[in-house]
């Protein structure tokens, strides 16, 4: 699974444990158990460990904990961030947060 650099670095160390994509038919396939890997790097290897779905990215942040998203920022600045990356169009879709555990 293909990330952005920042976020990718932050689930390698440890500090991001829940990754979030928009419901596209891809990412609704992803189940508990699974293993992600990201970037293509061995390294960043992680079981999905739950899988919660959501209307929206404010009904995500209001039910995720920030720190476990991006513990250095707010919930408000990644809110921005996020809408950044998707538009109103790919939000419709619905929002998917995998919580990860490294394998």
């Amino acid at each position: 699974m293909r990330i952005y650099k920042q976020y990718f670095d932050m689930i390698k160390s440890g500090a991001k444990t829940v990754e979030i994509r928009v419901a596209y038919p891809s990412m609704k396939s992803i189940t508990v158990g699974m293993i992600i890997l990201f970037n293509n790097d061995s390294k960043c290897a992680r079981r999905v460990k739950r899988v919660t779905t959501y209307k929206s990215f404010a009904e995500m942040m209001s039910n995720e904990d920030p720190k476990t998203l991006n513990p250095y920022r707010t919930a408000q600045e990644q809110l921005a961030d996020i809408r950044k990356i998707f538009s109103p169009d790919k939000e419709k879709l619905g929002i998917i947060a995998f919580e990860l555990e490294k394998v």
